[in-house]
């Protein structure tokens, strides 16, 4: 059993040296940009690895592309998760930290599709990353920060709120922010400061923050 466990956390350990090899060389020069083998020369701290070694671990690029992409998102997930587990700001603070955290995110998405040939891929892969890797994950801390600040007179009691609930308003925030996101027509040209406008505004007034 012993065996069996440091084998399996060695083998997370050098799946993980491929994502991080990968994640690096996609965000200095996109995801077409980069190939196989160089992610497969990089890896080993530079010393690369033969490409049997790689197919252990992912089936394809397309794989490993998925594998960067969970990894990146999960990162801001925990970012925006300690946004909203943070009891010592008010509910403007965690709304503003949390919409730095969406802006950080888009614009590494930027980097790792930095091209319009690259659009397709953006679009065929958005859902699945920005809704499932990120809003599906922090949902459960959303639902706790907004039921919190509606307890306690941080967020106005609307009409809206008294039917769906501090769950479904954390619903319509993240179905609402990856359709805002989904419909920007260049994302590639849209700034975190444009998005984080968008889907600040969004939140604001679905939370009866401010008035249309």
């Amino acid at each position: 059993m012993v065996c069996m466990t440091a084998r399996k956390k060695d083998n997370l350990r050098k799946r993980q040296e491929f994502i991080d090899t990968a994640t690096e060389l996609f965000g200095q020069y996109g995801v077409d940009g980069t190939s196989l083998r160089d992610v497969i020369k990089a890896s080993n701290g530079g010393k690369g690895v033969s490409p049997s070694v790689f197919y252990y671990y992912f089936d394809s690029k397309d794989d490993l592309i998925n594998a960067c992409m969970d990894s990146y998102m999960g990162s801001y997930a925990r970012s925006i998760i300690a946004a909203f587990d943070d009891d010592g700001q008010s509910t403007q603070d965690m709304i503003d930290n949390v919409l730095v955290c969406v802006g950080q995110a888009w614009e590494g998405l930027k980097e790792f599709f930095p091209s319009a040939n690259e659009r397709d891929d953006w679009v065929s892969r958005f859902d699945r990353l920005f809704v499932d890797a990120l809003l599906s994950s922090i949902t459960p801390s959303m639902t706790h920060a907004l039921a919190k600040a509606l307890d306690q007179g941080d967020l106005p009691v609307t009409q809206l709120s008294r039917q769906v609930g501090p769950s479904g308003l954390a619903a319509l925030l993240c179905t609402g922010t990856s359709t805002i996101c989904r419909q920007l027509q260049d994302p590639v040209s849209q700034s975190a400061q444009q998005v984080e406008m968008l889907v600040g505004t969004y939140a604001r007034q679905l939370l009866g923050l401010v008035q249309d």
